[in-house]
């Protein structure tokens, strides 16, 4: 006496047992979906279940999976990219993506919100898609920012997620799959920011402090730092995001050549003055996020005069913080990272751990809350200055 056989029952089986953390039925589940046995055949979903099998031990479909990769019209790198597993990206097909809107729009890359089925985790979640614009003219800067995501999240786990690649079916540029930030950008969120009490600001600026440091511990420089591309997932916690212009620090000191590309309050002035970005070059850019959370507002600027702010900055221009207004040792500690070029200049760990010694002082953080009492009374002369949230990014040779 037979079976009657039936393929359908069989996905079935092999997906509940998947369900239940199963790794075998993990792996047929993705031997369904690659061949089409008993569901309709979606390769990209077999990717999804050969690579979270292989995650938990499960090797036999090692090489399925490789094969699949090969089959991929995307380039070599890319491929030996999601070959190396320990990477644990997706490739994820532009057709899974729902309810896709425009967030935010760049020089090289369009930003998106958009709903995404995670089948790792079994549900749905918001994701930002960074779409690359005319990818295969900026093959090497989109690659340059994947594997620096990859590099620095095996180093830290905390660090903003890469989840995936897909491509855009329209016009075939490669996006690049992030976790999603709830709150957008610290730029947005200034003015409730200021508001906070101490605490949380020490908190933020810490959060902020780590992940720089986590970027120069594996010799990368950001070059593009600002309050637009730090992401917040609530007013107490942060990201660095943006690591499109990213370069170790060995190929900078090679490559002063290229021009200037960002926001001009944020490029330190040796910069300006055609000298090679380096960490200390970060810092600064760091020190007037400081001033813009200190302060709840973007750094003053008058976008009409580029030129001549351009040569401000490089005679000394720089954003305050009042002695007589600020603690004593928030103003010894901002006067310190000023000191862009020297060898006093504060480093990245020397930062966060300033942050942590703060917070955790009740002295210190009575202090810092009776500075916040007198910044409300004060009325900044540069605020008659064009202060608009979303600066214009410029390119300097």
């Amino acid at each position: 006496m037979g079976v009657e056989k039936d393929e359908n029952k069989a996905f079935i089986y092999y997906q509940k047992a998947a369900e239940m953390g199963d790794v075998s039925g993990i792996n047929n589940v993705g031997f369904c979906y690659l061949y089409g046995i008993g569901i309709e055949k979606v390769e990209n979903k077999a990717f999804i279940y050969f690579q979270k099998s292989v995650e938990m031990g499960f090797t036999s479909r090692m090489s399925i999976k490789n094969e699949w990769i090969h089959n991929l019209e995307i380039e070599d790198d890319l491929k030996k990219i999601f070959i190396e597993s320990k990477y644990q990206l997706c490739w994820i097909s532009f057709d899974e993506f729902k309810c896709i809107e425009v967030i935010g729009k760049g020089g090289f890359a369009t930003v998106y919100r958009a709903e995404w089925f995670d089948r790792r985790q079994y549900f749905f979640r918001p994701v930002a898609l960074k779409l690359f614009h005319e990818s295969n003219n900026y093959y090497k800067e989109f690659i340059r920012e994947l594997k620096a995501y990859c590099d620095i999240g095996l180093k830290d786990p905390t660090f903003l997620r890469c989840l995936g690649v897909s491509k855009d079916k329209f016009s075939n540029d490669y996006f690049l799959v992030m976790e999603f930030a709830l709150e957008g950008c610290l730029r947005k969120n200034l003015h409730v920011i200021a508001q906070s009490n101490w605490r949380e600001k020490l908190n933020l600026l810490q959060c902020i402090a780590y992940d720089l440091q986590i970027i120069h511990s594996q010799d990368h420089i950001h070059r593009d730092l600002h309050s637009g591309n730090i992401l917040l997932n609530n007013l107490k916690s942060a990201y660095i995001a943006d690591l499109g212009l990213s370069i170790t620090a060995s190929i900078a000191l090679k490559s002063n050549s290229d021009g200037i590309y960002g926001i001009l309050p944020y490029i330190a002035p040796e910069v300006l003055n055609k000298h090679p970005y380096t960490k200390e070059s970060d810092i600064y850019s760091f020190r007037i996020i400081l001033w813009e959370i200190l302060y709840g507002k973007p750094v003053p600027f008058d976008q009409k005069s580029e030129l001549l702010f351009q040569l401000q900055v490089c005679n000394g221009l720089r954003p305050q913080i009042y002695e007589n207004i600020a603690s004593n040792m928030l103003y010894e500690f901002n006067e310190e990272m000023l000191e862009y070029g020297s060898k006093k200049a504060t480093n990245r760990k020397e930062i966060y751990g300033t942050f942590v010694e703060w917070q955790n002082n009740e002295n210190i953080l009575l202090e810092l809350s009776e500075s916040d009492k007198k910044l409300q009374n004060i009325k900044n002369e540069n605020m008659h200055l064009n202060i608009k949230s979303d600066y214009k990014v410029v390119y300097l040779t």
